[in-house]
Parts: C-alpha cells; sequence; structure tokens
C-alpha cells in the first residue's frame, strides 16, 4: 500500500507541475496577445482620429472655395469665375477623397 502511495503522489505533482507550468506559458501568450491587440486598436484610433482631421481641413477649404466662388460669381468677372470655378472642383475632390480615406481607415 505504501508503495502505491509514494508512486501515485509523485506523479500527481509532476502533473500539476507540468499543468502549472503550461498555464504559466498560457497566462504569458494572453497577455502578449492582449498588448498586441491594444497597440493594433490604438493605431488604428490614431490613423482614424487623422484622417478625420484631414477630412476636416478638406471641408473647410471647400467651404471656403464655395464662397470664394459665390463672390466672384457675383462679381460678374469671367476671369475670376474660372479660377474661382476651378479653386472649387479642386476642393470637392480633395474633400471626397479625404471621406473616402477616413472611411477607410474607420472600416478597416
Amino acid at each position: 500500500m505504501v508503495a502505491i502511495s509514494l508512486l501515485i503522489n509523485p506523479i500527481s505533482v509532476s502533473v500539476d507541475a507540468h499543468h502549472n507550468k503550461d498555464n504559466g506559458e498560457a497566462r504569458k501568450q494572453a497577455e502578449a496577445q492582449t498588448e498586441k491587440d491594444k497597440e493594433s486598436k490604438e493605431q488604428k484610433d490614431k490613423e482614424i482620429k487623422i484622417a478625420f482631421n484631414k477630412y476636416r481641413i478638406a471641408f473647410s477649404e471647400w467651404k471656403e472655395a464655395k464662397e470664394t466662388w459665390k463672390i466672384a460669381k457675383s462679381s460678374g468677372d469671367q476671369e475670376k469665375i474660372d479660377e474661382a470655378k476651378v479653386l472649387l472642383d479642386d476642393a470637392i475632390k480633395n474633400k471626397k477623397e479625404a471621406w473616402k480615406e477616413f472611411l477607410k481607415a474607420k472600416n478597416s
């Protein structure tokens, strides 16, 4: 009986030690994955913020170009109207591109 008891105890102790070792490794892997996920989320949030700020700038430029075009249009000077229209078209293009970049960053 004693011999059987001695044989069982060291086995259970070594099994427990093995499981604890596995748990420690699993914990380390889980912590590493959590840190990686956190860094990934922070990077995505940063990209979204940058893209949105670019869109805000493009939107402001578009509003300004639109007002400039309205003023030029009311002046009746065709040369000023044409110049303002070119600026407005560029501003519209930039605003659309910035919005697409923002949506891409947000949805990626």
